[in-house]
């Protein structure tokens, strides 16, 4: 029997009840000029029809593997169990409401061999999958500089394991992305930025004043119990955070 080829890239999707849009998020998936990949997709426990949906495209694309989790755990560690079953030499994420431009995955991997991480602007759009938005972000992308804010949407990255060379996992706090992105950025490694839109991030708009308080609240936690930094430099920092929220919000260009 022949034995089956290692793909590249590992793409890591939590999801959980997941039913309206995590259809449109696998498709984008599969349709990517770049072919060569696995799609790790953990069920939190959802209770609604989303068990069906990826149950059903794991039998139409043997690429589409399936961790199914037994009690709901969260985003951070369904994400933490998906990087476990990981065997791509570059990994990515996707959430189950995102969607992935047809050539995100082509122009990203050509980087890899260069920078750690890669990522790239990307649209926002509302719950029927209109855009509302086109985010931008700085192309050369380090440490200090994410200190001031998380310039890396998490369902546009792809990181080289390689070049990481440590152990990646995500915290079960708020913001565990930016945390994760902040730690494999301490040493010195830069990430860049595609200066295209590649991917489309979904804002629900129901959550979206309440989602805007937890997450000062989590990026407070974060510089003073993760990173330990003092009162003094974590005001600064929140400040700027601030202000650069309010600049990715309102100053970036609209459709």
């Amino acid at each position: 029997m022949e034995k089956k080829k290692r793909k590249i890239v590992s793409i890591i999707m939590p999801c959980y009840n997941a039913q309206y849009y995590i259809s449109e998020s696998i498709n984008s998936i599969i349709k990517q000029t770049f072919k060569s990949w696995e799609l790790i997709i953990v069920d939190d426990f959802s209770n609604d029809n989303t068990k069906e949906i990826i149950i059903s495209y794991s039998f139409i694309d043997d690429r589409i593997k399936i961790i199914e989790n037994n009690k709901n755990l969260g985003v951070a560690k369904s994400r933490n169990k998906g990087l476990k079953s990981a065997n791509g030499r570059y990994i990515a994420f996707c959430d189950s409401d995102d969607l992935w431009e047809e050539t995100k995955l082509s122009k990203q991997v050509i980087l890899l061999k260069k920078y750690s991480v890669v990522c790239s602007n990307y649209y926002l759009i509302n719950n029927k999958g209109i855009r509302l938005k086109y985010i931008k972000g700085p192309k050369i992308i380090g440490y200090d500089q994410m200190l001031n804010s998380n310039y890396i949407p998490n369902s546009s990255a792809i990181f080289n394991k390689k070049l990481v060379n440590t152990n990646i996992e995500q915290k079960n706090i708020g913001h565990e992305d930016y945390l994760m992105w902040l730690d494999l950025l301490r040493p010195n490694k830069k990430v860049f930025r595609i200066q295209e839109p590649l991917m489309s991030y979904r804002v629900h708009n129901n959550s979206i004043s309440f989602n805007k308080l937890k997450s000062v609240f989590w990026t407070w936690n974060i510089y003073t119990k993760e990173l330990k930094l003092n009162f003094f430099k974590s005001t600064q920092l929140m400040i700027i955070n601030l202000m650069e929220n309010i600049k990715k919000r309102f100053i970036t260009s609209s459709l």
